[in-house]
């Protein structure tokens, strides 16, 4: 009994460290995706802000249409990034009840 706690100590002390070390990874590589999309937010919102200033009184309907889908365009980019941003924050680990049962009775037996 006593080998049997041990190993799963052990097993648990293997798990820990290793999604530690995995959370790490990802954390830095967030950081510069991080950096990269703040550049290309910050150009998109330059590009809206021209666009805003514009005097579009003076222009075609073909160039006013250009600058709707233009402003359609960013504005679904942002939505995107924004959508696949929420799913990475949503972060955490989860467990499914199956495993929680089993932990729950391995817990039991062995205490």
């Amino acid at each position: 009994m006593k080998k049997f706690t041990l190993i799963l100590f052990l097993t648990a002390c293997v798990v820990v460290i290793t999604l530690d070390q995995d959370l790490k990874a990802a954390g830095n590589e967030n950081h510069k995706s991080i950096s990269k999309k703040s550049e290309t937010y910050q150009d998109m919102a330059n590009r809206v802000f021209e666009i805003r200033s514009m005097d579009r009184s003076t222009m075609s309907i073909e160039e006013k249409q250009g600058l709707k889908s233009e402003l359609k365009m960013i504005k679904r980019a942002l939505r995107d990034n924004a959508d696949a941003q929420a799913s990475i924050d949503s972060g955490g680990i989860y467990i499914s009840v199956g495993a929680l049962i089993i932990i729950i009775i391995l817990l039991i037996i062995l205490l």
